[in-house]
This record gives structure tokens, C-alpha cells and sequence, in this order.
């Protein structure tokens, strides 16, 4: 399965990238349809697709067949077939054969000429492990995906595909907002591997555009803007129509707080949702860039498409963003019953960072007794394990009515060193909370968006005229 799963993104990867003029719809997309078998005429109408590429692959020992056939989205005529065998070796590199014939049929011209693409790797034990290591990625499994991308790249010290993917899987354990690293030495050091990573994937292949994105985050991680805007249009430019760089690059684009740059991330968005028309993750991540720009219709509609598409998507978090847009309509038993649900579901694999996610909304939506009910559980998480200044800025930011018993509690089980900003911003000891603001920026203690909300009055509406705010604004980079 995971040999067939990995030609299958080969050949949509190098039809994306060599043939700029078609439309190629994602893989997670066309995946969701082996789970929900439709007639190939219903799915192209469902995804306005005028060609259907369909195939199949049979493995036997070290030979591998695969059958393909190309179909008239409309008419459902087949216009070209054919079948390849090889040897398993010689299969990696059946994606430039197969993306010249479609492109031969569709009558496109493709980017790059006649030459053929290089296979990833040579070595096919290595290339189960990076498929296996995508599959756990894709899952929400950070460090086996890692320990997978590790045997991979054990096996083939030249396999630029696989380092450019442990980046881009360190950077996910720093910036995610359910399976964050917390101790902010182990996040600078995964920056570091994710940097390393990348630029090794580079000097092995300039044209990785998946390396790009991961360069562009780490400069994210160091507030260096200009340089991290450079990273995502170099990438973007290399693979202009893969979900994960345009992903990547609107959220940056919903933070800079620029008007213009809002515009383009949410034309990105909607050309997210074009390619990916069944993918829960990218309609979970419409609904919270929609809820970031204050398009709270259409943030409602994104969290319940990904929810009917998958409603398990990154553990729950659909039915958090459902449930905190819920409450700024002002709907609060709807909303009460969208975060029950994801408290639900996250309970199942619990984390600080998706403790505090929920008493952050379940405080926006006034649901005090349930954030005072979380807040407690992340104080006896946090007596045993580090929990940092970023998931203790969520959970008090949750709990306005925060007292000095909580207050006390927190200041002792803090191995953060602004853990205490957080609580002083819970019970609006401002100044307390400015202090520890710039030293949470002079030590780096913080994770994911939190910095780059900064940019928006919106998210810090208490704290944004006062000068030492502003000041720590500076400091990171925003000058307006």
C-alpha cells in the first residue's frame, strides 16, 4: 500500500510541478475517494475535473506492474492506456514517463523539457520509510514520522526529498498548536534541525520548494519577516499548486497585517480548497483563516465541511474553531456543544497546549466553570511536566476572573520563565504583564502564531496602546 500510495503522489507531484497549465486536483483529495468508491463520471463532476487519470499497481517480489488509463471527464470515453512493467528499483522513476504521456494526450507542453526527473531515491526500503513517515505526518504522529525520516535517510544520505520533510516535521513540533514541544531549549534546538535539514535538502536539490517553506519558517521563528517572505515566494514559485506551500504561506500572509496581504491569502485559501476539494485538514485550516480575518460565515462553513469530511481532523480541532466562531456570533449553546466535543476528542491524547486551547475558548465564550475546570487539570499537568509560557498565555488569557489562589499556583509550577505575564495578564496586573512580555521575547519562550498576532490589534485589544507593548512589537519586528 504504501508503494502504490507513493507512485501516486510522485506522479500528481510531477504533473503539478511540469505542467503549470493544468489544474491538478491533490492527493488528499483523491485518496478520500478510495475510502468512498464513486463512478469515475461522479467524480469528476464532483470535482469539475475534465480528465480522470485512473490506475493500478501490482507488486510481486522485485517486479512491479502498473496499469493506467486516461478518461473523459465528460464523456467518459477512454482516450489512452497503457501498461508498465519494471523492475521495483526502476518503478521510482515511472513518474516522468507517465507525466510526458498525459501531457502528450492533454496536449500541454511540459516545464523542463524531455529529460526525465530524477526518482527521490534509489533505494526502495528508504522510500517506504518516507512514505511511512508521510502517512504518520499527515496523522498528527511528529515523532514517528521523524524516527521514520531517520531510517529513510540512514538508508540514502542523499535522499533531498526526506530532509526537506524532517524539516518541514521539526518546524511542526514548534509551531503546532496541539503536539507543540513545551520547553523552549528543546524548541530552539528543533529550529536548528529544521534549518540544517533544509539546506541539506538544498544542496542536494535547489528546486525543492518543500525546503523553501521550511527556511521560511524558521525565519518566522526569529521574527526575521523580509527573509521569510523571500523563502515563501522562492517556494511558492517552485511549486506553485502543493497544498502544504500555499499553506504555509497564508497563514504568514494573515498575520503581516497588511490589507493587501490579507487579500492574496484569502485568494490562496480559495485556491487551497479548489485543489483539495475533500480535504478535511484544508477546510479546517479555511475555517481558521477565516476566523483570523474576521469572516466568521465562512469560518462556520469551513469547520463544518472539515467535520463532515473527517470529523476526527487534527484530533478535534474543527469542533474548537466551530465552537469559539460559534460564540463570537454569539451562539453559546451551539458553541457549548462544539467544544465539549473537542475537549472530547483531544481528552483522548491529552496535551498542556490542547488543555489551554480549550480554556482559552471556553473563557471567550463565557464558559467559565469549564475553563476553571481545565485550568485545574493543566496546573497538575504542569507539576509534572514543563508547560510553556505560550500554553499558560492561552489558558489565563481564558480565565479573566483568575484569582490570587491561581495566581499563587502558577507562579509555583513554573519552570518558564514568563509563565508569570500570563497570569498577570488573567488578572490584569499590566505593568507585571509588560515585564514579562519582554523578557518572553528576549529568551524566545513562545510558539506558533502567538508573536505574529501581534501584528493585529484584534487579538490583544487590552494591551495595544500602551507604550511597552508597542515597544515589544518593535522588537520583533513590526514597525507600524
Amino acid at each position: 500500500a504504501f508503494f502504490t500510495d507513493g507512485l501516486h503522489e510522485e506522479i500528481l507531484s510531477t504533473l503539478t510541478n511540469r505542467a503549470p497549465d493544468l489544474q491538478v486536483i491533490s492527493r488528499t483529495t483523491m485518496m478520500s475517494y478510495r475510502r468512498d468508491p464513486k463512478p469515475l463520471a461522479e467524480i469528476a463532476g464532483q470535482l469539475r475535473a475534465s480528465h480522470v487519470l485512473e490506475g493500478s499497481v501490482r507488486r510481486e517480489g522485485d517486479q512491479v506492474r502498473l496499469t493506467l488509463q486516461l478518461i473523459d471527464g465528460v464523456t467518459d470515453n477512454h482516450l489512452w492506456a497503457q501498461k508498465y512493467d519494471r523492475t521495483l528499483s526502476a518503478a521510482l522513476t515511472l513518474q516522468s514517463e507517465v507525466a510526458e504521456a498525459v501531457a502528450d494526450q492533454l496536449a500541454v507542453q511540459l516545464a523542463g523539457g524531455p529529460e526525465k526527473t530524477k526518482p527521490p531515491t534509489k533505494d526502495v526500503i528508504a522510500y517506504d520509510f518516507y512514505l511511512k513517515a508521510s502517512t504518520a505526518f499527515f496523522d498528527g504522529h511528529f515523532s514517528r514520522a521523524r524516527r521514520y525520516l531517520d531510517q529513510a535517510i540512514a538508508r540514502d544520505s542523499g535522499f533531498a526529498l526526506a530532509y526537506a520533510r524532517r524539516g518541514f516535521v521539526y518546524m511542526a513540533m514548534v509551531n503546532s498548536g496541539i503536539n507543540v514541544i513545551e520547553n523552549p531549549a528543546d524548541r530552539n534546538l528543533a529550529v536548528q534541525h529544521a534549518m540544517e535539514n533544509a539546506e541539506q535538502a538544498l544542496k542536494l536539490d535547489p528546486a525543492s520548494g518543500y525546503a523553501h517553506t521550511v527556511l521560511a519558517e524558521v525565519h518566522v521563528y526569529h521574527w526575521r519577516w523580509t527573509e521569510a517572505r523571500t523563502e515563501f515566494e522562492q517556494a511558492l514559485l517552485l511549486n506553485p499548486n502543493l497544498s502544504y506551500v500555499v499553506g504555509v504561506f497564508v497563514y504568514f500572509l494573515t498575520f503581516t497585517g497588511d490589507s493587501e496581504d490579507e487579500a492574496r491569502a484569502w485568494e490562496l485559501v480559495k485556491q487551497g480548497v479548489e485543489l483539495n476539494p475533500r480535504s478535511a485538514d484544508i477546510y479546517t485550516n479555511k475555517g481558521f483563516i477565516s476566523l483570523y480575518l474576521g469572516r466568521l460565515d465562512e469560518a462556520a462553513t469551513g469547520f463544518r465541511e472539515a467535520q463532515a469530511l473527517n470529523p476526527t481532523v487534527y484530533g478535534g480541532l474543527a469542533y474548537l474553531g466551530l465552537g469559539i466562531t460559534e460564540s463570537q456570533h454569539g451562539n453559546i449553546t451551539p458553541a457549548l456543544e462544539a467544544l465539549h466535543t473537542a475537549e472530547e476528542l483531544f481528552m483522548v491524547e491529552t496535551t498542556p497546549a490542547k488543555t489551554a486551547l480549550l480554556i482559552s475558548a471556553y473563557g471567550s465564550a463565557g464558559l467559565h466553570e469549564d475553563a476553571r475546570r481545565l485550568f485545574q487539570q493543566l496546573e497538575t499537568l504542569a507539576a509534572k511536566e514543563t508547560v510553556s509560557a505560550t500554553t499558560w498565555f492561552l489558558a489565563c488569557r481564558g480565565m479573566p476572573g483568575l484569582d490570587r489562589q491561581n495566581r499563587q499556583s502558577a507562579q509555583r509550577c513554573d519552570p518558564c520563565r514568563c509563565r508569570w505575564l500570563l497570569a498577570c495578564r488573567g488578572i490584569g496586573e499590566t505593568e507585571q504583564a509588560m515585564d514579562w512580555l519582554h523578557k518572553a521575547i528576549d529568551t524566545h519562550d513562545a510558539y506558533g502564531q502567538t508573536f505574529r498576532q501581534m501584528a493585529k490589534q484584534r487579538f490583544f485589544p487590552e494591551l495595544w496602546d500602551h507604550p511597552r507593548f508597542q515597544e515589544a512589537r518593535r522588537k520583533i519586528g513590526f514597525t507600524d
